[in-house]
């Protein structure tokens, strides 16, 4: 699992790619919780498949915008076509944000298809991610 952090001096930057720009809008949108005046929460599967985040991604800005939220937690994952491309044993890859009023922990997980010794997979989602990030222009912090 990779972890990192974004800053609390680049959260309104991040926040703005998250929410306004297309940035994360290719990836699956999995759930969404906000702690804000109330809680939110959104499940983003529908039965075998999910919501793209560009789908939900202006009603989650909606429930944010003019507010700082207290928290707030997003699952997106990889595409399943995607993911299968870039390992032939990965099952899901997740790309997570929790928010708890300071700085922006984020961490990238992969699931297999089948148990292997191998961290080939889990490998390759995280240099996609690091790539994925820094051709973004995200800056992050390693944990």
């Amino acid at each position: 699992m990779l972890s990192f952090s974004i800053a609390e001096t680049e959260v309104r930057e991040f926040m703005n790619k998250l929410l306004r720009e297309d940035v994360f809008d290719s990836f699956e949108a999995r759930g969404v919780e906000i702690s804000s005046f109330a809680r939110f929460e959104i499940d983003g599967v529908s039965g075998e498949s999910c919501c793209s985040w560009g789908e939900m991604r202006p009603y989650v800005f909606n429930i944010i915008k003019g507010r700082r939220p207290k928290a707030f937690k997003i699952v997106l994952s990889l595409p399943v076509e995607q993911a299968r491309a870039l390992h032939e044993n990965a099952a899901a890859y997740f790309l997570n944000f929790m928010f708890d009023g300071g700085e922006i922990l984020c961490t990238a997980a992969a699931a297999e298809k089948s148990f292997s010794l191998d961290r080939a997979a889990e490998g390759a989602w995280q240099e996609f991610v690091t790539e994925f990030f820094k051709s973004k222009q995200i800056t992050t912090r390693r944990n």
